[in-house]
């Protein structure tokens, strides 16, 4: 409460804060307790909304240096078993970074260019590839293969809506 009171009483000299008692507390070093507050704020503002309020190619760097290790240790167990596994055999690796890592995620499907939600949610083919839940079933409904096989609309993999 203290500190709003000086604040406040800034207000008296604010023709010329230069002359007020608290310039040396609050305005005279580039790290004041403005930064602070502003600092605080953006952080506070771009959580809320689901952003990273630090630089995103840090964000990447950081992201990367926790899950490199991760992934070459994957792919070494792979090298080993090569011959039992096949890479096409293997699903994308879901890596938990921490709570730090997470922000909303918005995926908007090439094919109808909508964002998928809950009640569209994005289906990951057997090629890898993404597309939106309505995307796959007019996909579906308009193949021309017979047996409700479609073709990737990226690539010319084949496959059942159920594989």
């Amino acid at each position: 409460m203290t500190e709003i009171g000086k604040l406040t009483g800034c207000c008296v000299f604010i023709d010329n804060l230069r002359l007020s008692p608290y310039w040396d507390e609050y305005f005279s070093t580039p790290q004041t307790l403005w930064d602070n507050a502003l600092q605080q704020f953006l952080f506070v503002a771009h959580r809320t909304i689901g952003m990273s309020s630090q630089n995103p190619l840090l964000i990447c760097l950081l992201a990367s240096d926790l899950a490199l290790p991760k992934i070459i240790k994957f792919y070494s167990i792979m090298n080993l078993n090569k011959n039992v596994i096949s890479e096409q055999d293997i699903a994308p690796i879901e890596l938990d970074l921490g709570r730090e890592y997470q922000f909303h995620s918005t995926f908007v499907c090439p094919v109808t260019k909508e964002q998928c939600n809950s009640e569209n949610p994005p289906v990951m083919l057997k090629c890898g590839h993404l597309i939106s839940n309505n995307a796959m079933d007019k996909i579906v409904r308009q193949s021309r293969l017979g047996s409700r096989r479609f073709k990737c609309p990226t690539c010319p993999r084949e496959q059942s809506p159920q594989e």
